[in-house]
Order: structure tokens, then sequence, then C-alpha cells
């Protein structure tokens, strides 16, 4: 071959490559507007919420909270009726607490007169001084 054939051999191919790309292109078309988006219903209005009903308290599941929540209520009613009991006695009810209050019934039984009856499960573990101590008490006698 020639020096001429040669060098015209890769301007073919650079010629048949630019060809084949623009028939390729070709093919995709013309490039297009993008396309408006469809139209949207305006938004809806949010209504006001609707009142509902607030459920009932239950009591707790925990039997030991729900216990002493208990025993706090009633301590809190017995301590006002002290308050008042102590005020009724011209005695001061604003220095001082509560110590021990019981509900449950305690039968004391003292037989032979007058003797002195130390009862101690009666206030197990409660050291006190300058105390008021109000009983409400049945007394049974034979005599």
């Amino acid at each position: 071959m020639s020096m001429k054939s040669q060098a015209f051999h890769p301007f073919l191919v650079l010629v048949a490559l630019v060809a084949l790309v623009g028939l390729a292109c070709g093919a995709i078309g013309s490039p297009t507007s993008t396309p408006e988006p469809p139209t949207q219903s305006p938004p809806t209005n949010t209504p006001e919420p609707t009142p509902t009903e607030t459920p009932t308290p239950t009591a707790t599941p925990n039997y030991a909270a729900t216990q002493a929540a208990q025993a706090t209520e009633a301590a809190a009613a017995l301590q006002e009726e002290i308050v008042a009991l102590l005020d009724e006695l011209k005695l001061p009810s604003d220095n001082g607490s509560v110590l021990w209050i019981q509900s449950d019934d305690v039968v004391l039984e003292m037989i032979g007169g007058m003797s002195e009856k130390q009862y101690l499960p009666l206030a197990e573990g409660i050291t006190a001084s300058d105390f008021v101590l109000k009983v409400d008490m049945t007394w049974h006698t034979n005599s």
C-alpha cells in the first residue's frame, strides 16, 4: 500500500465514527420543553379539634403506691380533725405533727384494779415527749 492510502484509512474511520454518532443523536430526537406540573386542588382547611372526654382515672397497678396514697389521704383528713380539736381546747396546733394514727381497735384487759399496764405494740418504735393523746375509749366493768 502506498503512503497515501495508509493516511486515508484513519481518516475514513474518523468520518464513519462522526456519522454514526450523528445518526445516534438524530434518533434520540430534538429536545422538548419540560411539561407543566399537573394542577393541584387547593389545600383543605384543617378542622378544629373535637372535644373528647377525659377517661376516669384508675388505681395504679402498684399496690404499695396505692396503699401509701390512701394512707396519706386518710392522715390528712385526721390531721384536720386533730387541729380542729386542739383549736377547740385552745392548744397550739402550729408546732409539731401527727406522729401516729391507729384506726384498728385495741383491747387492753386490766384485771386487779388500778395497776399500771404497758402495752408496747400500741406505738412500736415511736418515742415522743410533750404530746397530746386522743383516744375514744369504751370502758366495760363488772364492778
